[in-house]
């Protein structure tokens, strides 16, 4: 994916080895070889593009080793009423339950009743808005979260509104006892 990092390692040949990020348009680029198209690959199928084209030209028996360093594809945004909003790195079949467990959970005001995930895919960006409430009462299945997707937890306005309502009768009863 674009922007993720990886480790190309030629044994035997220091000057080739290097960590490369994958560009927009899908690609690492390397000394000699040029373009080598990593999105949609797995490291394997890299490694064999880059063993072909160094066997075609340069080196007898290259052994290639590609290595993901920071995969930016495997990141997570978490924005609003949860307690540590922020980029959370998921590994491996992750859903929406973890994902809002590693940002600490609800604040007292999320509405978790409404939780918009927000994807990209082919045709663009797409939100689905999900109720965390029914999927943690067991009432609704647990999607699945991936790499990219952008998580925003509403504020509920009620409870917004009750805890400002608490604040300022706070600040009142303050000023009563202060001046009579």
């Amino acid at each position: 994916m674009s922007g993720d990092v990886l480790q190309v390692t030629v044994f035997e040949v220091q000057d080739f080895n290097r960590d490369t990020q994958v560009d927009a348009a899908g690609n690492i680029s390397l000394p000699l070889i040029g373009g080598v198209r990593a999105a949609g690959k797995t490291v394997h199928e890299v490694e064999s593009e880059i063993t072909r084209r160094l066997r075609a030209k340069y080196l007898q028996n290259p052994q290639v080793l590609v290595t993901v360093k920071d995969a930016v594809g495997l990141r997570v945004s978490v924005q609003g009423a949860v307690r540590n909003p922020g980029v959370i790195q998921i590994r491996g079949d992750t859903t929406l339950t973890t994902v809002l467990a590693q940002a600490g959970g609800f604040t007292d005001t999320a509405d978790k009743s409404s939780v918009l995930v927000i994807r990209n895919n082919d045709q663009g960006r797409v939100a689905g808005k999900m109720d965390a409430g029914a999927i943690l009462a067991g009432s609704a299945p647990d999607p699945r979260i991936n790499g990219g997707d952008t998580i925003v937890v509403d504020d509920s306005f009620v409870r917004t509104a009750g805890k400002d309502a608490l604040t300022v009768l706070g600040g009142a009863a303050m000023l009563r006892v202060f001046f009579p």
